[in-house]
């Protein structure tokens, strides 16, 4: 059982007991009573910060998770219009290549990365608190890819030369691989963080600046055996 298991069932432990010597205690001393009824008060206060904080993780899981789908319904457009440019631009190696990554892109986000999610949540809210846009730029810059991708399709009579469309659809690769990169690091910090990374993250210089060089490498080798 983890630390922080511990510490909430200890608080609804504490909170039970002192809710039922309040009742109680009414009947035998009214300032004890009183007493008791303010400790009571300050434990609920304790578990509502509580309950709050694990509303705040499912609000951010729930929103990554609509993400992480609309995400996959682009790849599977970007997928269509993929098989549909074979007929435009005649280089099957980069036409596979280019579908190849958006079928991993596909897998990252309707498996790795929730499975990832569902084994440590703590993982993902400080990915969210390092970097609170970062799902959003993966969406626009998954949508981004697929309209190029579409772009070529529709304007195969009039829009470029075959070198060019070369070129549109060797960036598109770079791209999806940029893409899938992200989402790859994404996955592995949801995995591994944990809130004592928080510092880290937020402030690495300042953070670097106040640990000594013997604690720095106790990290490295602890973040390599993770």
């Amino acid at each position: 059982m983890s630390m922080k298991s511990l510490i909430n069932k200890f608080l609804i432990s504490i909170f039970l007991i002192l809710t039922s010597i309040s009742i109680s205690a009414q009947n035998i001393d009214p300032a004890l009573s009183s007493a008791v009824v303010v400790s009571g008060a300050m434990e609920k206060s304790a578990l509502d910060k509580i309950n709050e904080s694990q509303m705040t993780i499912n609000a951010i899981q729930l929103k990554t998770e609509n993400t992480l789908k609309k995400i996959n319904k682009i790849q599977d457009k970007t997928l269509k219009y993929l098989s549909e440019v074979s007929n435009v631009i005649h280089d099957a190696y980069q036409v596979k290549k280019a579908a190849d990554i958006a079928i991993d892109i596909t897998n990252i986000c309707t498996k790795e990365l929730p499975d990832a999610i569902k084994q440590n949540k703590e993982g993902l809210l400080v990915s969210v608190i390092a970097d609170s846009k970062l799902l959003t730029k993966i969406g626009l810059e998954s949508s981004s890819i697929a309209l190029k991708v579409k772009g070529i399709v529709l304007n195969k009579k009039v829009l470029m030369n075959s070198a060019e469309r070369m070129m549109l659809l060797q960036q598109i690769v770079w791209e999806l691989e940029q893409l899938r990169v992200k989402l790859r690091t994404l996955t592995y910090q949801v995995y591994t963080l944990n809130l004592a990374d928080i510092p880290r993250l937020l402030s690495p210089e300042l953070y670097y600046k106040t640990i000594s060089g013997k604690e720095i490498a106790e990290q490295i080798i602890r973040d390599i055996k993770r």
